[in-house]
């Protein structure tokens, strides 16, 4: 494993403490809301809405923690992908 990646144990920690905000939570409650009714909606099975929940939260824990794991950016990349989109809207403005 390389040794400039962040413990998992902090990765996790930071992506826990990541979505409280409404400004995040929202646009999670906006997609997984509808997928759960619909979910429940069309399944006669008892368990379909806990494991709806239970398949949600999973992936909003563990996709984003990968993610951050896995793929940490640095502040160039980051710099850069800004520089491109502000270089697009001028372009197509």
């Amino acid at each position: 494993m390389a040794p400039d990646l962040l413990p998992l144990s902090r990765v996790f920690a930071g992506t826990v403490a990541g979505p409280d905000g409404a400004r995040r939570l929202f646009p999670i409650a906006v997609v997984v809301v509808p997928l759960l009714a619909l979910q429940m909606s069309f399944s006669h099975d008892a368990m379909a809405m806990p494991i709806g929940i239970l398949m949600a939260a999973v992936f909003l824990l563990v996709a984003p923690t990968l993610w951050r794991y896995f793929f940490r950016s640095t502040g160039r990349a980051h710099r850069g992908c800004s520089a491109r989109a502000r270089t697009a809207r001028q372009g197509s403005g």
